[in-house]
């Protein structure tokens, strides 16, 4: 298995920094590293090969796992999430292999456009702690077309790695969040989490995840 990976990319349009989506968590970078397209064209394909580990409940988002380790979020727009899924029709579900180029979602992209702030989608590494970024394309990009931006895995992703025995003590609180834990508040939380060399858990009715991982949150906070 090689440890490096470049994407195609998902849409046609125009590929641009993270730092021009119109939204602090994903321009700063809370979500991982990556860039933003803003599309022209209206099917979402796989940026690489690898598994559906997580898809939104309403359609506007997923996390591919790559066979380097790489967790790609592909997150369509800004605060669609409270689209409630309309407009948006998913090609695949959680668990699914993929191959490079299939379609995964496809959207109305007019009617999403007058109904949410930005249509840029967010190509980000969920898990870029663990890895290097490189090569990231500007300009017009192409669907389907290799060379969007290069990923070397280069260590052990945080997310998953063991904490070394020591003197240990627990606490807990309470997070409240009227849209729940989709993608944005998880990342929060990862951001939080980042900041202490400890095993941070998330738990909702019932389900219990590692709070350094935002597709693992989000998943825990739908219940």
């Amino acid at each position: 298995m090689s440890a490096i990976l470049t994407l195609a990319a998902p849409l046609s349009g125009l590929a641009l920094p993270l730092s021009a989506v119109p939204d602090p968590v994903f321009a700063g970078g809370m979500m991982g590293a990556g860039l933003a397209i803003e599309p022209l064209s209206s099917t979402l394909l796989a940026p690489c090969a690898g598994e559906v580990i997580q898809l939104s409940a309403t359609g506007h988002a997923l996390t591919l796992r790559a066979a380097n380790g790489a967790e790609v979020l592909l997150h369509i727009g800004i605060d669609t999430v409270k689209l409630g899924g309309a407009g948006f029709t998913p090609r695949v579900a959680t668990g699914a292999q993929v191959v490079c180029g299939q379609p995964l979602i496809e959207f109305d992209i007019d009617a999403i456009a007058r109904r949410a702030p930005s249509l840029l989608t967010v190509v980000v590494v969920s898990n870029s702690d663990a890895m290097t970024l490189s090569d990231c394309a500007g300009g017009p990009v192409q669907a389907g077309a290799a060379g969007l931006l290069t990923i070397r895995a280069n260590g052990v992703d945080q997310a998953s790695a063991p904490a070394a025995a020591a003197p240990s003590c627990s606490d807990s609180a309470r997070v409240a969040h009227e849209g729940g834990l989709h993608a944005r508040p998880s990342a929060l939380l990862q951001g939080v989490a980042r900041r202490f060399d400890a095993q941070l858990d998330i738990e909702f009715n019932g389900q219990r995840a590692n709070a350094r991982s935002v597709h693992r949150a989000d998943d825990a906070g739908r219940g």
